[in-house]
């Protein structure tokens, strides 16, 4: 009898193992058959989504003459368990006429629980000097302009090296350093959520987005959570992961107006989902318009440039 009560303490914790790496959704989506919506409940066709997974190998860093693009989705959970932000590499290919061909997700990371605004501007910043993105995305509504003032300031580390600064591209929120590089795209209010849904489902039926392969996950289940800087399995995970928020994930039109809003099965995280959609988002939006020559609008510009800007000084949090 204690063997077999030691035989099913063993399986039990393993399985435990396998719930703590991968996660509540992912677990019971695929190990518990519960909770997954039908095809046409979901926000997307999930068929289709994984035929997106067609990306053979994870990027640690930039591919030289590479395009990218990183966005973060803040955590604003109070609880520790629950207070994971995610982090999301966009790279885009592009057609002859400098259309986006593709839109790829070759690195997702998932921030460790509970780490402050300046610890996640860390990494945040350490991944962009590796990658070179020409834009940061931050959803910056409520706790996000706390990582904003991270963002703007200059971050000195324990072992003396620099971190720059950065400016805003969009807001009038400003830095203190003249010369701070001006990379940071703060998504302010609501009021684009149904362009974005719109936008993530055109990508995905149009298979613009492109998805690291199936993965199987219990590969990844020695690989400690924090090596996501130096893990090549670890993207693939991330990516999984993902693939399970959208299917926890519906579409709702607001009763009254022809807006969308995002719905749930079940209460659960979507951070990686909406670093993408967001990311997505501001390619398809702003860069996306080839070589054709538009017209300067200069309106706009001298209005840019009489506005005073607000200037986001240290001690703001």
């Amino acid at each position: 009898m204690k063997r077999i009560w030691a035989f099913l303490a063993e399986g039990f914790e393993e399985v435990e193992a396998l719930r703590d790496k991968v996660g509540d959704l992912m677990f019971n989506f695929n190990y518990r058959s519960r909770w997954a919506v039908s095809n046409g409940q979901c926000i997307v066709d999930i068929d289709i989504l994984k035929q997106c997974q067609t990306l053979a190998k994870a990027e640690l860093k930039a591919h030289k003459e590479g395009e990218y693009y990183v966005s973060i989705d803040v955590a604003r959970s109070s609880k520790e368990s629950n207070n994971a932000s995610a982090i999301s590499v966009l790279r885009v290919r592009r057609d002859a006429r400098g259309k986006v061909r593709e839109i790829q997700v070759p690195y997702i990371a998932k921030l460790p629980n509970g780490l402050n605004f300046k610890q996640q501007t860390v990494i945040c910043k350490q991944l962009c000097y590796i990658f070179n993105p020409q834009a940061l995305i931050v959803d910056i509504n409520g706790l996000g302009k706390g990582l904003m003032d991270y963002l703007l300031d200059e971050i000195i580390l324990d072992d003396g090296s620099v971190l720059e600064p950065y400016d805003m591209i969009n807001t009038d929120y400003r830095s203190e350093f003249r010369n701070a590089k001006r990379i940071v795209y703060g998504i302010e209010a609501q009021s684009n959520n149904t362009e974005m849904i719109t936008n993530f489902i055109s990508i995905v039926e149009s298979q613009t987005l492109r998805l690291l392969e199936p993965f199987d996950v219990n590969k990844a289940l020695d690989i400690p959570d924090t090596d996501y800087m130096v893990s090549e399995v670890l993207p693939f995970l991330r990516t999984e992961n993902f693939i399970s928020e959208v299917q926890n994930l519906t579409v709702e039109q607001i009763q009254g107006t022809g807006k969308l809003k995002i719905g749930q099965v079940v209460r659960a995280d979507k951070d990686i989902f909406s670093s993408i959609e967001m990311g997505a988002w501001y390619i398809m939006k702003f860069r996306n318009n080839g070589y054709e020559e538009e017209e300067d609008d200069y309106a706009s510009v001298f209005a840019s440039m009489m506005r005073q800007p607000i200037i986001r000084r240290r001690g703001r949090r």
